[in-house]
């Protein structure tokens, strides 16, 4: 089923029942994320869709029918497009043309992930910084319109999608306006701690964020090892406490940085032993979710 019928649905429902928003959310999403969804705004995530679907005795069939089952493919290949791009491979060509010509036209937002990931795909082509900041904000815009650097005064809450689009915007501004891209990353961190994101979503693309912050924090001038530190710290315990792998040796490394250039170098060494450890069995178990136990020893013992 189309993501505005859906939206529509939901909310023609949930008023026949007499059941407020506030009721409907509960504990599993914001108010203001219900309300962007049932105005056809942002894209409810399957989870959400089955939630709200059995809070309102709606059939499963909702996010299953025939409708829905002409976008499931494209479902299934963004689901590997982003497991390749959080991988650093951006060979995903094959992949967009298959997005691309599937037999239902794509939504609005299906268009926006489609572009955004051309976009990321172009980056290889060593294409000019100001082009690629122009098309972020162009797909930007399909959901948010007139974009600007001070969006989280005008908005609440954003889809995934939109944050992703909103970091890479960072990324490129960094280049040329350090200020205003750390500005605007500090905005999205505060986003993701507050209360208008569930775990879900912040294990998604938070560490993303914070990885960014310890990059800036390290490349602008005088550099600021006490940010890179605290923030890289937070990275670390965020992948332990979500259990995922991959960006932990970035974050033990960055640790390793900074304490050595705040003069804790025997700290240093040992994190810089952990991170080297960590790297090594992230290259064996690439894209793995552990445990605890299988690698919290190698940081604290």
């Amino acid at each position: 089923m189309n993501h505005l019928k859906i939206g529509k649905l939901i909310k023609e429902f949930r008023t026949r029942k007499k059941i407020s928003q506030e009721e409907l959310c509960g504990n599993v999403c914001a108010i203001s994320t219900l309300s962007r969804i049932e105005r056809g705004e942002i894209v409810p995530t399957q989870n959400l869709i089955r939630y709200f679907c059995e809070k309102l005795d709606l059939p499963e069939t909702l996010y299953i029918g025939d409708e829905y089952k002409s976008d499931y493919k494209r479902d299934l290949l963004e689901k590997k497009i982003l497991s390749q791009i959080n991988a650093g491979d951006f060979n995903i060509e094959h992949y967009l043309f298959e997005y691309e010509n599937q037999k239902s036209p794509m939504d609005k937002f299906q268009k926006q992930f489609f572009d955004f990931s051309h976009i990321l795909f172009s980056c290889n082509l060593n294409r000019k910084s100001e082009n690629i900041l122009h098309e972020l904000i162009k797909t930007l815009e399909i959901t948010i319109p007139h974009f600007s650097f001070d969006i989280f005064s005008n908005y609440e809450t954003f889809s995934e999608l939109e944050i992703m689009i909103l970091n890479a915007i960072c990324g490129i501004t960094f280049q040329n306006n350090p200020d205003q891209a750390l500005s605007l990353l500090l905005e999205i961190k505060k986003y993701y701690e507050s209360n208008k994101t569930s775990d879900f979503r912040k294990s998604s693309q938070y560490s993303i964020v914070l990885s960014n912050l310890c990059f800036f924090y390290k490349n602008i001038f005088p550099v600021n090892w006490s940010k890179v530190y605290d923030i890289a710290n937070k990275g670390k315990e965020h992948c332990i406490n979500v259990e995922t792998l991959n960006m932990l040796p970035e974050f033990v490394y960055n640790i390793s940085l900074a304490e050595y250039n705040l003069g804790m170098v025997l700290e240093s060494e040992k994190s810089s032993d952990a991170a080297a450890l960590l790297q090594n069995f992230v290259s064996k178990n690439k894209n793995q979710s552990l445990s605890k136990k299988s690698f919290i020893p190698m940081i604290f013992n």
